[in-house]
Parts: C-alpha cells; sequence; structure tokens
C-alpha cells in the first residue's frame, strides 16, 4: 500500500501538534509557580497589643496532712468576749478572745476543784511565745510581714510572761497578775473546731480554739518573698492533679524554718469540695492561684497565631515588604487576643490573613 505525501505531511503535523501539547502541559505549572514566587502576596496586619491580665502564680505543690496549729490561754480566769466563730478567716494578730485573767493559784476562779496547769507549763508558753517573736522579727526585717503582726508577737511575748512570773509567785498575793488580756491569732488562717464560748472558765495553758482547715488532706506550695504581698488569704486557687482540676482557697501562709533559718513561705489551701480518693499526702500537684493583682501582656489576634504540625506555634511579621516567620510561646487567650510570652519588638506588625499562604520570605503587600 502506498502513502501519499499529503498523507505524510498530515502524520507529521500530528506528531508535532502532540509533541508541543506535551511541552506546554509540563511547562505551564512551573511557569505557574514561577509567577506565584514573584507576585506578593496580598495580606492584612496588625500592631502588637499590650494589654491587662489577672496575675496567677503557677508552680508545683504537693498533698499534706492538715495542719492544725492551736491557740492557748496565757492565764487562769474566765472568757468576757469571743470575736470569732468557726469557719472564719483571720489573720494573724487579729483578735480571737478576751479573758478576764484573775491569777494563777491552783484552782480556776469559780470552779473548785479544778487544777490549773502548773508552773512548768506556763514557762513553756511564754517559751514558745519568745520562739514566735523572735521568727516574728527576723520576718518583719526582711519585710515579709506587716509592723503590726510584730507588735502582735510581742504583745503576746508580755502577756505570757506575765503568766509566768504569775505561776511562779502562787500564794504570794503581791506577785499576782489580773485583767484583761485578748488573744490574737498566731497565724492567717481558718477558726476550726470547737471555740470557747462567752462566761467559760479557763485554766492557764488550755487550748482555746485552733487554727486550720478542717480537712483531713490539704495543698501547699512554696511562696517566694516578693509573692507575699499578692496572695491574700481566701485567694481562689485551681490544683490540677492527674485530668481533674479542683478548687481550693488559700487558707493560711506561714514561715518554714530549717536549720533556725527560714527556708520559705508556704501557703496552705483547703479544698473546696474534696473528692474521694483523689489527694493523698505526698502526691505533687500543679497549682495556680489567682492573685488579684493585674500585670501587662504582649498579645496577638488570634487568627495570626498558625500552629505547626509539631505543636509549635509561630507567628509572620511584616517586614519591609516581606513575611518573616517567627515561633513563639504562647499564654492564655484573652478575648480575641492570645497572649505571646516570647519577646517580639514593640513595634512589630503580625500578618492575619492567607497566614496559610505564606512561606518566610515571600514577598507580601500589606492592605489597609
Amino acid at each position: 500500500m502506498r502513502i501519499s505525501m499529503q498523507q505524510i505531511r498530515k502524520l507529521m503535523i500530528i506528531i508535532i501538534a502532540l509533541v508541543l501539547a506535551g511541552f506546554l502541559a509540563s511547562a505551564i505549572p512551573f511557569l505557574q509557580q514561577r509567577m506565584n514566587q514573584r507576585m506578593p502576596v496580598s495580606v492584612t496586619a496588625a500592631p502588637i497589643s499590650t494589654v491587662n491580665k489577672l496575675l496567677r502564680i503557677e508552680r508545683t505543690g504537693a498533698a499534706v496532712h492538715a495542719t492544725r496549729v492551736p491557740v492557748y490561754s496565757e492565764g487562769a480566769g474566765r472568757v468576757s468576749e469571743v470575736y470569732v466563730t468557726a469557719g472564719q478567716t483571720v489573720k494573724a494578730g487579729q483578735p480571737l478572745v478576751k479573758l478576764e485573767i484573775t491569777g494563777g493559784g491552783s484552782e480556776a476562779v469559780g470552779t473548785p476543784g479544778l487544777q490549773t496547769t502548773e508552773g512548768s507549763a506556763a514557762k513553756e508558753i511564754y517559751e514558745n511565745a519568745q520562739k514566735e517573736y523572735n521568727r516574728y522579727q527576723k520576718l518583719y526585717e526582711i519585710g515579709g510581714i506587716a509592723r503590726k503582726q510584730l507588735e502582735a508577737a510581742e504583745a503576746r511575748l508580755q502577756a505570757a510572761q506575765a503568766g509566768m512570773e504569775n505561776q511562779q509567785g502562787v500564794g504570794t498575793p503581791s506577785s499576782v497578775v489580773s485583767g484583761p488580756v485578748t488573744i490574737q491569732a498566731p497565724i492567717d488562717g481558718t477558726i476550726t473546731g470547737s471555740v470557747v464560748t462567752v462566761g467559760s472558765v479557763i485554766s492557764s495553758g488550755q487550748e482555746l480554739m485552733a487554727l486550720g482547715s478542717g480537712q483531713d488532706v490539704e495543698v501547699v506550695l512554696p511562696l517566694g518573698q516578693s509573692e507575699l504581698y499578692l496572695v491574700q488569704l481566701g485567694s481562689p486557687a485551681v490544683i490540677k492533679v492527674e485530668d481533674q482540676q479542683l478548687a481550693g482557697q488559700v487558707t493560711s501562709i506561714y514561715p518554714e524554718v530549717k536549720d533556725k533559718q527560714i527556708a520559705a513561705f508556704m501557703a496552705q489551701i483547703k479544698l473546696i469540695q474534696p473528692p474521694e480518693n483523689v489527694l493523698t499526702p505526698g502526691k505533687s500537684v500543679t497549682v495556680s492561684i489567682v492573685t488579684g493583682q493585674e500585670i501587662a501582656a504582649v498579645a496577638v489576634p488570634s487568627q495570626a497565631v498558625l500552629r505547626e504540625e509539631a505543636g509549635q506555634y509561630s507567628v509572620f511579621l511584616a517586614v519591609e515588604g516581606k513575611a518573616v516567620s517567627q515561633q513563639v510561646m504562647i499564654g492564655e487567650v484573652i478575648g480575641d487576643l492570645i497572649e505571646v510570652t516570647t519577646a517580639i519588638p514593640q513595634d512589630s506588625m503580625v500578618i492575619t490573613s492567607n497566614i496559610d499562604r505564606l512561606k518566610n520570605g515571600d514577598s507580601i503587600t500589606v492592605s489597609e
């Protein structure tokens, strides 16, 4: 069979057309990619913001057996005033009870046969008051407590000294010290247990009430000296244990003394609704305390933050017509903003649109 020249020409045209089509099909994506690289990406940008947020203290704490600080009488007599009730939160130095001290004889006033404590008990009360005063004096010198707390400790020391001298002078009417004495809270805390009532006859060294939280297990965490002014009694706290978050409240703050030195200040936290079998003494927890104070924080619009596959976060900064990627650490969500804890120049502009199309160094045009 003979093929004419016209058929050969048609075949050649078809082959050339197919070759050109294949070339164009492979070249177009490349040309488009090159064009895209050259074309600036249109974006919007916003300045970083400085906002106020609640200051939180967050660190590791521990579950412990609940502490109980007893409050003792400093002499024999009768209760004339009671200023607190069970469950009430008090501050160190706050009046608790007023006693009418009538002496330190062998019997409590008005109750025949009720024996008072011996002179050794009064001496022990005095020695404890002396230790407390020395500790408070050190705290005052470093700015850990207010002046009135030191003065309250000094007043308790003087009352304990009078009680001891009274006991040592039993049988000698001229040595008997009498009169009203106001017992004050030795630490910040919550009144727990039974409370003496007005008119009760008490002996020297008798327990009048106790400070604590009334729970079997509590949470404690260390505070820095500068944080003593931020954390108040009643401050709310969140205790994170395993996959649960438990609500708590600061009930006391006290110094922890080791080797005759103040090792730390401890915040004691009670649970609002303690669950069963979740906290055991010695268990490590994460505690967040809301201080009520506000601090300045750097924040950016939420749409400016890009979450990467590795769980990291980044933003794009608009710098001289270029998109510059910067990894950041994020904090709290504050309304429509997200806190950024990584240092960013104050005059920076963060890109807020098309961030999923951008790569580091891409050319951009910022729309108004």
